[in-house]
């Protein structure tokens, strides 16, 4: 009798022995992974330039543009992106005679802009920044309403470009405002 409590008590001891170090063994190769997917979110506007307040007749469609004549010029920008965007526009002047082309750095020396937009604020840097977010097909007020080049623009055999570029980034971690919100280096240029 002793001897079946001894080896009973050895196959208990076995046992224990081996689930201890099973246990342990499962405990140094055991593994998990966890996938953690990291996607960004893509930035997109669409620039519409209307020529009539109703919007029929885009602005590129308008030929024979004589100094001294005031035109209607509508450009305003829609968020076509998932994600909110800042928005922000710069307003450049070309004038070419010839093959010369030169780049006005002062638009109003030649050009009047007409009713600017109340929530575009300009800025230092020559930008027009909408103070507010666009969220998924909001559109911004129009930067402007109406163009005209002045009479000092009437030179024979020149040609003037008149363009607005307008950029957006994300909203989510960028700053409070267009403003402050960071834009690449070279804005767009």
């Amino acid at each position: 009798m002793r001897r079946k409590s001894q080896t009973r008590a050895l196959a208990i001891l076995g046992i224990t022995l081996f689930l201890t170090m099973s246990g342990s063994v499962a405990y140094y190769v055991t593994s998990e992974t966890a996938h953690n997917i990291v996607s960004t979110g893509g930035v997109s506007i669409k620039l519409y330039d209307q020529a009539d307040p109703e919007g029929i007749t885009p602005f590129n469609d308008l030929e024979n543009i004589s100094a001294g004549i005031t035109y209607s010029k509508i450009p305003y920008v829609e968020n076509i992106s998932i994600e909110p965007v800042w928005v922000r526009a710069k307003l450049t002047l070309k004038k070419k005679t010839g093959d010369t082309e030169t780049i006005i750095d002062d638009i109003s020396t030649l050009m009047e802009l007409g009713e600017i937009g109340s929530s575009w604020i300009k800025a230092d840097d020559g930008f027009y920044y909408y103070n507010q977010s666009l969220a998924l097909e909001q559109k911004t007020e129009p930067i402007l309403r109406t163009v005209r080049l002045k009479e000092e623009a009437s030179e024979e055999n020149t040609t003037y470009t008149f363009t607005v570029l307008t950029e957006a980034t994300q909203v989510a971690h960028n700053g409070t405002s267009a403003i402050t919100a960071s834009w690449t280096e070279n804005g767009g240029e």
